[in-house]
């Protein structure tokens, strides 16, 4: 093709090619053409599966001395993605690719594969456990990818990469997949669907990349956003020729990372009202926009280090020109970029900017920009980050002339207490704002920091209702959350009391009033999942029992639940307000879970009266300055502390080295390093291991290793009990008290199933977490065989899975037992009659 000729053209032309800023610092382009991409896709994998950091910094270190005097931007492009701010947009996201894959596969649209795609995040649809699109992608493909006999290199696939990010048309776009598809294997198809999203997923945040590679990266990248710029930097000693000021690496007309606020912690926003001066400024809901300006040149960039120049200019340059005072010959302004509707008098959402933008709207008729500022960074030549905050504010008005919904200083007034920044807040809510940001005057401007000099205060980190809520999970909605694919939001509603007699009777209908996707931690949410598992409903349309709501596509449920057999959650939020979008008419403001009320059934929840009485209430609750240790206030470090505690836990349950023998004791976790995440969030027991085949040491060490948690007994988390056989007391015991107690052993653990340990072995093997069969089994729960009886035929070959060499197998084998369903001789005769 044309493209594969212009790749090998650039290998053998390298010189002929116009001069970059790589070639200006003498580097080469060879190690791009001479490194297989399938090379770095295997360091990827290694990064990803080690768990101490210094091993994966140790593979890192690796490639860069293996590029050595070599041009690092072309590994630094796709190593971390997200920040590559020279190639366009693809205009894929995980949904459109996956209808291009079951098209250039030629899958029917209901084959298991097209599902797997089409509903990567639903755990019902794939065996494999996937916390990404590409490790869907690397299962199906792992079973029938071409490889071509001449690997591509780094410089191909950047080339391709290219090409992806330029062509418009669906066509085009499959047409360069399907290139790729048929030069690369699994793995790599892995990684490039990967670094298409920009979602890495390696374990390593761009922070901890850039800093292996050189300790002034992330600064320079931050005052930048030029990963080009900071790799041709990093690597030559020699200043470049940038206009702007050079000792602190800001630039004028390349993007610079903004300043970031933290959220509000309540011990911190005590002690800066007590020892700083603080400025509290209304928080907009707009678009962050660093705006350069020279005499002859405006560029606008996004906090992202978008160049919407193209799009804001036209509408926009001549309002800055107006305004701009004549002793200004360049600066860098930092604000919000908003559109102002003039008839209803107030801000359009953000969302709506880049529609007005492109469209025939002439500018200033009905609708126009604004540019909020709030801060400046550079001003006539020189770098204002190192200039306090108070002197940046007086130099704004030195700048421009505000001119009233068009251009104008964000204003600002001067806390002096806690009561005071909470009566701002409800100032800035009333006037239509998101919240307040609260700066220390004396404050520095740090480039891409989010330092605890500025903070944000949101409503959704105060809770201001009257009273929380207990309401009834009617639906649920599939994510990916703590890193485990499975049911992690919630639809809930309330009881409509005045129709009906009792919350449980076969007509009571329900009201919905809200979603939550946040609140709980992952214990909770895996016990909520244990306890719902199996109650879950897939229907055709909104259930009978909530008649009369009519959701939009994104409220509309993955998957329903009947109220008789769902769980209550107490809620929390700010507010409540009124909206179309549920069937109360009014939906909480920032939603949390506070608890899973266990001890609550159906008849205990809120029902429809109380919530209106309660919702009534909030109009009138007023929050008062002197409760404010009362309120809750989102903090950072205890959010920190808890997600550390529940690390904690998962890592070194108290629950297993207490209350045993020491004979039982299983292997501390803490002294075993995880090496793969295989088992991640599974428990296991082991109830027996025969000392002639299974080592229970070495299995225990396996298992840790590769991410579950061992415990020396069953316990009400436990995933699964292993056993090598069913000789030894211990699991006939167990057998025995699954079969005659089941109903309270049930209430007691969360699975009663012994698989064989040669299943460990198998998926060990596999690389992925197999699905159990028959085989495995040394004693089988009424509940997995129903599903066995389900899934698979007498022979074990499963009714929706493809066949194996391995599997097959396994039929064959299974084929010599006797079948379990005798004909009688009347039945036989019947046939033969028929």
């Amino acid at each position: 093709t044309s493209l594969e000729a212009m790749i090998k053209q650039e290998a053998q032309e390298d010189d002929a090619r116009p001069v970059t800023t790589a070639q200006t610092a003498g580097l080469s382009n060879a190690a791009a053409h001479g490194m297989a991409f399938a090379d770095l896709c295997s360091r990827f994998e290694t990064i990803s599966r080690v768990s101490d950091r210094s091993q994966r910094l140790k593979v890192l270190e690796s490639l860069w001395r293996s590029l050595s005097g070599s041009d690092y931007f072309p590994f630094m492009r796709l190593i971390v993605p997200q920040l590559d701010t020279q190639r366009a947009t693809y205009g894929l996201r995980e949904s459109k690719i996956a209808r291009y894959y079951i098209d250039l596969l030629g899958l029917s649209q209901t084959s298991p594969d097209a599902e797997r795609f089409r509903h990567w995040k639903d755990p019902s649809k794939n065996s494999v456990d996937a916390t990404h699109f590409s490790d869907v992608v690397f299962v199906v493909l792992s079973k029938r990818a071409y490889v071509s006999s001449e690997r591509l290199s780094v410089a191909s696939v950047n080339l391709y990469l290219d090409q992806l990010a330029s062509v418009v048309s669906p066509d085009e776009k499959k047409s360069t997949l399907m290139t790729l598809l048929r030069a690369t294997s699994a793995l790599e198809q892995k990684w490039l669907i990967r670094i298409i999203t920009k979602e890495m997923k390696m374990g390593m945040q761009h922070g901890s990349i850039l800093a292996a590679f050189h300790p002034s990266a992330l600064e320079l990248y931050n005052n930048t956003n030029d990963l080009q710029y900071v790799c041709t930097k990093c690597t030559d000693p020699k200043e470049l020729v940038v206009s702007g000021d050079a000792r602190s690496g800001i630039f004028l007309m390349q993007p610079l990372k903004p300043m970031l606020a933290s959220v509000v912690d309540s011990a911190k926003l005590a002690v800066l009202s007590k020892d700083e001066r603080l400025f509290v400024e209304p928080k907009y809901d707009g678009e962050r926009m660093m705006i350069h300006i020279t005499n002859d040149k405006i560029m606008y960039w996004t906090r992202n280090a978008r160049n919407y120049t193209a799009q804001y200019g036209p509408k926009y340059d001549a309002v800055l020109r107006q305004q701009l005072k004549p002793t200004v010959s360049n600066c860098i302004l930092d604000g919000e970029f908003l559109l102002y509707d003039g008839a209803s008098k107030r801000f359009c959402d953000f969302g709506q900017n880049r529609t007005f933008a492109t469209s025939d709207d002439i500018d200033g008729v009905e609708r126009w920009f604004c540019y909020c500022v709030f801060d400046i960074v550079f001003l006539n030549g020189e770098s204002l980050v190192g200039t306090p905050l108070t002197k940046r504010r007086q130099l704004i008005k030195e700048v421009f002339d505000p001119r009233p919904t068009k251009l104008e200083a964000v204003p600002h007034t001067i806390a002096v207490s806690t009561k005071s920044i909470l009566a701002s807040l409800d100032d800035a809510l009333k006037s239509g704002f998101e919240g307040i940001v609260i700066k220390v005057a004396g404050s520095h401007y740090v480039p891409g920091e989010r330092k605890l000099k500025w903070l944000k205060l949101k409503p959704d980190h105060i809770a201001g209702m009257a009273d929380t809520v207990d309401l009834v999970i009617l639906g649920g909605y599939f994510g990916v959350k703590f890193g485990q694919r499975h049911v992690s939001h919630f639809l809930l509603g309330v009881w409509r009391d005045s129709e009906g007699a009792s919350a449980s009777d076969d007509n009571a209908s329900f009201v919905t009033v809200c979603k939550v996707g946040s609140g709980y931690n992952e214990n909770d949410l895996r016990e909520l999942n244990d306890r719902l598992d199996g109650k879950w409903l897939t229907l055709p349309a909104v259930p009978s029992w909530l008649s009369g709501w009519v959701p939009a596509k994104d409220d509309l449920p993955d998957v329903w639940i009947h109220p008789k057999d769902s769980a209550v959650m107490e809620v929390f939020g700010y507010s409540f307000t009124e909206t179309t979008k549920f069937a109360l008419g009014h939906t909480i403001r920032f939603p949390r879970c506070h608890r899973l009320r266990h001890d609550k059934g159906l008849g205990d929840a809120t029902t429809l009266s109380q919530l209106q009485d309660i919702v009534r209430a909030s109009g009138t609750f007023q929050r008062k300055a002197e409760a404010m240790d009362d309120l809750v206030l989102v903090s950072r470090k205890k959010k920190d502390a808890r997600r550390e505690q529940a690390l904690t836990k998962q890592l070194m349950p108290e629950r297993l080295f207490a209350r045993v023998a020491a004979s039982l004791v299983v292997t501390d976790p803490g002294t075993v390093p995880r090496t793969s995440s295989l088992f991640s969030g599974f428990e296991f027991c082991i109830l027996h291991a025969a000392a002639d085949r299974d080592n229970r040491q070495e299995l225990e060490k396996t298992l840790i290793e590769s991410g579950a948690i061992v415990s020396a007994n069953p316990t009400a988390l436990t995933s699964l009990l292993l056993a090598s056989d069913g000789s030894s007391a211990k699991v006939q015991n167990w057998i025995r008290e699954a079969t005659t107690n089941h109903d309270t052993m049930a209430r007691r653990f969360a699975c009663l199933d012994v698989a064989r340990i040669s299943w460990v072995r198998e998926c060990l093997d596999a690389g992925q977490v197999l699905p159990l069969a028959p085989r495995h089994m040394v004693f089988t729960s009424p509940a997995l065989r129903a599903k066995f009886d389900a899934a698979l035929d007498h022979f074990e070959d499963p009714y929706f899975e493809d066949a194996t060499f391995a599997g097959l197998s396994k039929s064959l084998q299974c084929a010599t037992r006797p079948l379990h369903a005798r004909i009688s001789n009347t039945e036989l005769a019947s046939l033969r009659r028929q």
